[in-house]
């Protein structure tokens, strides 16, 4: 519904065309309303139809199979169903056709049969915001390429088209997706792409925001693969511990190497200190059994008396 949106800067352009053409006969002839019809409007009726007119030439070039456009039935209906709501309680599009192909003069070809419809005010409004800034877009454009233009309204211009843009990506929230937001996205590059035609820094672009709905959603780490980074974190962790971890054991072992000996040097000192202990009782039982002995000896000496007979 909105790719002819993509265009529409080039569409446009005729409006300048417009303002000085319509007035022609060739477009003002056959364009009677009925007064008692379109009484209240019927003066606006009549111009807005000599425009139409004219529009149609400058879209379709009935002499030619060429078109530089590549959807102009749809904007010259947009275009209409647009420029109607301006007037006040008008009629619709469909109704004001009806009247102007009354002239069998005109669209001889028959190429707008079945074109021209009654647009919703919702899918007018996005139309309209495009033709906005597609007027903005283009009015920047010209300054940057005109030498002698005044560069100092480029500036304007561009705070007022991103002004204008801001408002419309309010319509492309996130996680949304249509053909109104990639028409507007496509927008947005055309008019990042004015900063290549900037040759000496003439002109200050308004920076535009990316649209929510093309805005990249936060990564999202799956289960799995959640699993696999906390297990190298807790390896990464045992590395790094892996040292103080080491120095810690050499510690350990160290300390457990000299406990031992100072308690194996303590239980020889006792074993030794306790054998010459053991030693001693020995000596000291032997030596009073040897005393004892020595008395015993001693008492049987004193009866061995030699015996003389008489």
């Amino acid at each position: 519904m909105y790719d002819f949106c993509n265009d529409m800067g080039t569409y446009i352009t005729n409006d300048a065309w417009l303002k000085t053409r319509w007035e022609n006969y060739k477009y003002k002839s056959y364009c009677i309303f009925n007064a008692a019809e379109f009484s209240d409007n019927k003066t606006d009726y009549e111009t807005l139809c000599a425009k139409f007119k004219c529009l149609f030439d400058l879209l379709f070039d009935t002499s030619s199979d060429f078109s530089l456009y590549n959807e102009p039935s749809r904007y010259i209906n947009f275009w209409l169903n647009y420029e109607l709501k301006n007037i006040k309680n008008s009629i619709t599009a469909q109704r004001f056709y009806d009247v102007v192909k009354l002239d069998t003069s005109f669209d001889k070809h028959k190429i707008l049969n079945g074109k021209i419809q009654n647009i919703q005010d919702e899918h007018l409004e996005n139309m309209t915001i495009f033709y906005n800034l597609y007027h903005k877009y283009n009015t920047i454009k010209s300054i940057i390429q005109d030498n002698t233009s005044d560069h100092t309204q480029c500036a304007s211009y561009s705070k007022e088209c991103a002004q204008k843009y801001e408002e419309a990506i309010k319509k492309c929230p996130r996680d949304t997706s249509s053909n109104f937001c990639e028409a507007l996205n496509v927008f947005k590059k055309k008019y990042e792409k004015l900063k290549e035609q900037i040759t000496i820094n003439n002109c200050k672009l308004e920076v535009l925001k990316p649209l929510p709905s093309h805005e990249s959603p936060p990564a999202i780490v799956p289960p799995q693969q959640s699993q696999q980074y906390d297990q190298m974190e807790f390896h990464r962790f045992q590395e790094e511990q892996g040292d103080n971890t080491d120095f810690s054991s050499a510690a350990t072992a160290s300390g457990t190497v000299i406990g031992m000996f100072f308690i194996s040097l303590i239980l020889y000192k006792k074993n030794m200190i306790g054998k010459n202990i053991e030693e001693e009782e020995q000596n000291h039982e032997l030596l009073l059994h040897m005393s004892e002995y020595k008395d015993i000896n001693s008492e049987d000496s004193i009866y061995k008396i030699p015996y003389t007979s008489l």
